[in-house]
């Protein structure tokens, strides 16, 4: 499956989430930046320098409301699980919060953060628990 390669990073100037392409820039003295910019179309073309520790990927997936889901987002997402026999899987009666994040081969993953004793904090969820979820902040403005 092929999507759309872009980042997004909080702007070192206004605070502002800024998405476009992840570039290395060269300061007004013509030396390299050791932080990521984003170039992007932001009203008009620009490049903007962006807080590092920021810098998340999207992932190629839209939540129920259809925005785009990247790499250190919220989810608030109702879980599917497979059905006492294992030939189906069916909604549940509960809901997770989980961050987007990666795991050692580089895969999103739902990484839960809350879950009123379901499951265990910082266990794993396949990443399609997107698609009927709801991303509800990040873990950069959110924490």
């Amino acid at each position: 499956m092929k999507h759309e390669i872009k980042f997004r990073g909080k702007c070192f100037n206004n605070g502002l989430w800024i998405d476009g392409d992840l570039i290395t820039s060269l300061t007004p003295k013509g030396k390299m930046t050791k932080c990521p910019a984003i170039h992007t179309t932001y009203g008009t073309i620009g490049t903007f320098f962006v807080q590092s520790e920021t810098v998340g990927q999207y992932i190629g997936l839209r939540d129920k409301n259809g925005k785009e889901a990247y790499i250190g987002d919220i989810v608030r997402f109702t879980p599917k699980v497979l059905n006492i026999i294992g030939s189906g899987y069916v909604k549940t009666d509960y809901e997770l919060l989980a961050v987007i994040d990666t795991d050692e081969y580089n895969h999103s993953i739902l990484c839960i953060l809350h879950d009123k004793g379901r499951f265990k904090k910082g266990e794993f969820y396949h990443i399609e628990g997107v698609l009927n979820g709801e991303i509800i902040g990040n873990q950069y403005d959110n924490h």
